[in-house]
């Protein structure tokens, strides 16, 4: 009984270990703390898209695509449920890595190409998972980058 509850809790932990990574419909009229956040489509570079991207704007840029993907995530800050957070893992000529901790426990590193904004995705959740695991999440984080920002 006591694997079985444990498999019960593991699996439980996976599901919400997704944290940022959980993508929802939202209405784009939508008045939700998200909604300060500019959409994709507007968040066009108004500079060179070969310039590289500074750890700032990928900072900001991660945090705005872990709220797109996760709109619960800003309310559950404010409620005081969910304590995330985001930094800067490592930042070399090519690429940076920025470290998202989950409210689940969950460590989410997004590893960027400084260039072409190509990033790709893993997960590390202790107790759960061996390693630091790629998902099968990627995106271009100069979609995510704020409008004041580029």
């Amino acid at each position: 009984m006591k694997i079985y509850k444990s498999l019960c809790i593991a699996a439980a932990f996976l599901l919400m270990a997704a944290g940022c990574a959980q993508q929802k419909d939202v209405p784009e009229n939508s008045s939700s703390p998200e909604a300060s956040f500019e959409s994709s489509a507007e968040t066009a570079l108004s500079g060179d898209e070969n310039e590289k991207i500074s750890d700032e704007t990928a900072l900001l840029a991660i945090e705005n695509y872990c709220r797109k993907m996760n709109p619960d995530l800003t309310e559950g800050e404010d409620a005081g449920k969910n304590a995330v957070s985001w930094e800067i893992e490592s930042s070399g000529e090519e690429e940076i890595v920025v470290l998202y901790h989950s409210y689940t426990s969950a460590l989410v590193r997004y590893y960027i190409d400084r260039v072409s904004g190509e990033t790709y995705v893993t997960e590390f959740v202790s107790g759960i998972t061996p390693e630091e695991e790629r998902t099968d999440e990627s995106f271009n984080v100069r979609d995510y980058i704020p409008a004041e920002e580029g």
